[in-house]
């Protein structure tokens, strides 16, 4: 009798210290298949953190029970293998039943389906958080938001991970908020301005486009603002210097409203800083020394050139630079969003002044001998580059882009360079002095056009585009030597190399392109392409000697003048697959070329003719 006394006792105080921890009971079905859930994970999450505090897996029947550290606020998340993520915050308070939990299928949440929950949403493949329902310190930023997301996290360089995955893009109202950059909204807009921020898999161009997934997205950040906050400026200024004599000075301002977004700069400076850092270009809405084409079938492609300044935000020749530099960007959208323009336009300049000293002594086995080297190098450059871009849709099905990308500038130079050889009694072997000259202007042009139509059939489609490029660089300058070769008993011989020189290089370039794609079977598509590319182009250096105190005497050593003309026809067809585990792709194409070469200064004409894949 005493033992089923302690026996009935301990069961009771059990079960009154089991009613006295805060738990939370469910169950998960899918009532669209009428099933049950079993094994399903339900986990509970601290809200300031999203740390995972307790997870369990729903019974055979489905039904869990977990129990929480204490009673408050928490954030339960249910996954389940096919099914989208549930999240939904719950007031624990003893034994809190949260009843029947209905979970939706992927592919009913691609149909728009709102899962339930006030902070937290799925709305089709976006998931979605309500900013107002996260606190955030007072005039916290947008990053400060986000590492407050279940799900999110945000490391000391402002990268973003989402679901473990990077996050690519950060949008700002569906569009890029200054360039490419992330930090740019995610540091200078604040939390209180979000109303919503959205999470998703952003498809490629190519498959939104032409409707067929090719498998390629970017893990992207959508931030919906506020009505009152769609306006707004930031910017940085930077003034001064350090060493004596230096100076560096730099502004930008970047101001937005709606879909309008301007931007200004400006730089002076004696420093390394010749202009625009690789940030500070993706902030200012882009590299204007990247060129960007699009592909007829929606791809992108993207080539950075030098900049003959030094390169972007740096200067890597010698000497001490001086820099000043300007620009101005702007970018709007009208009419529902469908067309939308973009320009940029940049001036810079930069002088240098550089001064080299070198001496080497060389020791070999048996002998030695020295080499002593001065130099001086000066030279002024400029240039003005403007670029544009316009993309408008006729209508739901057609679109039409074009780009406007052209540069002129000119430079000036002028080297002096001293050498000499000494043997080793220091007496001289040879001695050269060079001085070079020059000036010229450079002139680049390149203009596309594309037209894109999407059929009523999913992926078929049909896109046209044109484009031509020219360039126009011409030169001229002075080369003036003196070379002096000695013998233990004195000079020998010098020679005298008085030049002027006239260089040039012209290219003008037009191509078209044609391609068809069309839907085979249920996950392919197959391209069929044509394009033709025709070219002129001259090269031309002259060398002319001084005879009688001028340079017309033509050194035809030095010398030569080709025209080159070529025409290339190219089609071909590939085919791709992109299944859910499977993708892949083939193709090939063929092209017939003709070739023209004509040599002026010797009257010759070469041809060639070439078939190749």
């Amino acid at each position: 009798m005493p033992k089923l006394t302690l026996l009935l006792a301990a069961l009771l105080f059990t079960s009154i210290a089991f009613a006295q921890s805060p738990v939370i009971t469910g169950q998960v079905t899918d009532t669209s298949e009428n099933r049950i859930l079993g094994q399903a994970v339900v986990a509970l999450l601290r809200p300031a953190d999203s740390v995972l505090l307790r997870f369990v897996r729903t019974n055979p029947q489905g039904k869990f029970t977990i129990p929480a550290p204490k009673e408050g606020r928490y954030l339960l998340l249910i996954t389940y293998p096919g099914y989208a993520d549930h999240a939904d915050y719950i007031d624990v308070e003893g034994v809190t039943d949260v009843g029947v939990i209905n979970m939706l299928t992927r592919a009913v949440v691609l149909q728009n389906v709102i899962v339930r929950g006030s902070a937290i949403r799925m709305k089709g493949d976006t998931l979605a958080f309500v900013a107002d329902s996260f606190k955030v310190r007072e005039g916290a930023t947008v990053e400060d938001l986000l590492r407050r997301l279940p799900g999110l996290s945000v490391n000391s360089n402002g990268e973003i991970t989402a679901q473990g995955q990077r996050v690519e893009k950060v949008l700002v109202d569906g569009d890029e908020f200054f360039g490419d950059d992330p930090t740019l909204a995610t540091r200078n807009l604040q939390a209180l301005a979000v109303k919503e921020v959205q999470v998703f898999d952003k498809k490629s161009d190519q498959a939104t486009f032409t409707g067929v997934d090719d498998g390629q997205s970017q893990k992207t950040i959508n931030l919906k603002l506020k009505d009152e906050f769609k306006r707004g400026y930031f910017g940085k200024v930077k003034l001064g210097g350090g060493l004596p004599d230096r100076w560096e000075n730099q502004a930008m301002l970047n101001a937005f409203k709606d879909k309008r977004k301007l931007s200004v700069y400006g730089i002076a400076a004696n420093t390394n800083n010749t202009g625009l850092g690789w940030n500070e270009e993706r902030q200012f809405g882009g590299s204007m020394n990247t060129n960007t084409e699009i592909g007829d079938d929606g791809s992108i492609m993207m080539s950075s050139m030098a900049d003959e300044f030094g390169g972007t935000g740096g200067y890597y020749g010698e000497g001490l630079p001086q820099s000043w530099s300007l620009g101005t960007s702007y970018a709007n959208k009208w009419n529902q969003n469908r067309s939308q323009v973009n320009g940029a336009y940049r001036y810079q300049q930069l002088k240098t002044e550089a001064n080299t000293s070198v001496t080497t002594q060389n020791i070999l086995p048996d002998t030695q001998f020295f080499n002593n080297q001065r130099g001086q190098n000066i030279s002024d450059r400029w240039r003005h580059k403007a670029l544009a871009r316009s993309e408008m849709f006729i209508d739901s099905s057609q679109s039409v882009t074009f780009n406007l990308n052209g540069s002129y500038g000119e430079n000036s130079t002028y080297n002096h360079f001293l050498s000499e050889a000494l043997n080793s009694k220091q007496l001289p072997v040879n001695r050269s002095d060079r001085t070079t000259t020059g000036s010229g202007t450079q002139t680049q042009f390149t203009g596309s056009a594309l037209y894109k139509l999407r059929l009523k059939k999913k992926g078929r489609t049909l896109s046209v585009s044109l484009s031509n490029n020219y360039s126009n660089n011409s030169s001229d300058g002075f080369l003036l030597t003196y070379n002096e070769f000695y013998t233990e008993a004195g000079l020998f011989r010098r020679d005298t190399v008085d030049q002027k020189k006239e260089n040039l290089t012209w290219s003008n370039s037009a191509s078209g392109r044609i391609a068809y794609t069309e839907p085979l079977g249920k996950n392919g598509i197959v391209e069929v392409n044509y394009g033709y590319t025709h070219t002129n182009s001259r090269q031309e250096r002259l060398s002319f000697d001084k005879e009688n105190g001028k340079y017309d005497a033509l050194n035809e050593l030095f010398s030569n003048d080709f025209r080159f003309k070529t025409g290339v026809n190219r089609t071909g067809a590939g085919y791709r697959f992109n299944g859910k585990t499977v993708q892949f792709g083939l193709g090939s194409d063929i092209a017939f070329n003709d070739w023209q070469q004509d040599d002026l200064f010797r009257d010759t004409l070469r041809t060639y003719r070439a078939r190749g894949r």
